[in-house]
């Protein structure tokens, strides 16, 4: 049985009401006194723990003592960051760089939440469908089924994986939203500006190796062709298409030595039409509508760091 509470008098009810409202309406701004005791900051509200922030922190120190290195010579060793170079301490600045970095990813996630691709941006959350998808790969590892992609993903992997596949479902979505129900003409001028990037088909080149200036392998070079995983060729191709005909290139790696590869044919393969690639461009015109969305929402997203946690956090 359900036990009710007994009816308020109306006048209380009207009191509760009015004060409920407000709250609502009179709500402070969220402080770094009102934060969960393990929140590094917030964007826009929406709260980066210490777990998450220690993920990104770890993944930046090599970065961070590289970019120290490179402009101060300064060495990793004891005591590194915590030490001032200049007026500059790598502590600082890798944990400035990883603001930045969560900034992005989260006005990247509260948009995707905004369009319903994302539901929970809880982290501990993230860290259980984490631990789920490894479980249930190491299962199909055992039953020896097909796994595609990692065998068990790192949380950065993890996290980098889901981002980039909730963005590709996001302008899946976009794809049948109002918004971009445009005319065909815009599209077909959009394609028309940007086809020389993004659908040049490239060129057909043909060319030789040449071994103390004597003529060795003759060579035809077709990216439309060529396979994937032939990173030699596309190696030469990147290398080849430098290149005007009759021209040569400086030492390349050739049968285990070095020699010069002179072109001798460049032939340009056209672009693809834009029938063959409507949905793409589509999908790309959507792509660069949203970034410019993100960027005007980096500009204005409000970072709120929790001084007593984010102060706290050092590296050895």
């Amino acid at each position: 049985m359900q036990l009710r509470p007994k009816p308020l008098a109306a006048a209380a009810l009207l009191i509760l009401a009015m004060t409920a409202a407000a709250f609502l309406f009179f709500r402070p701004a969220y402080s770094s006194n009102t934060m969960a005791p393990d929140t590094v900051l917030t964007v826009n509200g929406t709260p980066v723990s210490l777990d998450e922030f220690n993920l990104f922190l770890q993944n930046n120190k090599a970065m961070a003592a590289s970019y120290f290195k490179s402009k101060y010579h300064a060495d990793y060793s004891e005591g590194f960051w915590n030490s001032s170079y200049q007026g500059e301490k790598p502590i600082d600045y890798v944990k400035q760089r990883t603001v930045d970095e969560l900034k992005k990813l989260k006005v990247e996630q509260l948009l995707m939440k905004e369009h319903g691709e994302i539901r929970d941006l809880d982290f501990g959350q993230f860290r259980k469908s984490l631990e789920e998808e490894n479980r249930a790969r190491r299962a199909k590892i055992e039953r020896q089924e097909q796994v595609y992609g990692l065998m068990q993903f790192s949380p950065l992997q993890y996290y980098s994986y889901l981002q980039s596949a909730h963005y590709t479902s996001l302008i899946n979505t976009l794809m049948s939203d109002k918004k971009y129900s445009l005319p065909e003409s815009v599209y077909r001028d959009y394609y028309e500006r940007q086809k020389e990037r993004y659908y040049n088909k490239g060129y057909l080149l043909e060319g030789q190796w040449l071994t103390d200036n004597t003529a060795a392998d003759t060579v035809t070079l077709d990216l439309l062709t060529m396979s994937k995983e032939d990173e030699a060729g596309r190696s030469l191709y990147n290398e080849a298409v430098k290149l005007n005909p009759g021209e040569r290139s400086g030492a390349l790696p050739y049968n285990n030595g070095q020699a010069q590869f002179q072109l001798t044919k460049k032939q340009p393969l056209g672009y693809s039409s834009y029938d063959e690639v409507r949905s793409d461009v589509k999908k790309l015109y959507i792509h660069e509508d949203i970034q410019k969305q993100l960027a005007d929402r980096l500009n204005t997203a409000k970072v709120q760091l929790h001084s007593a946690v984010y102060d706290a956090i050092r590296l050895n």
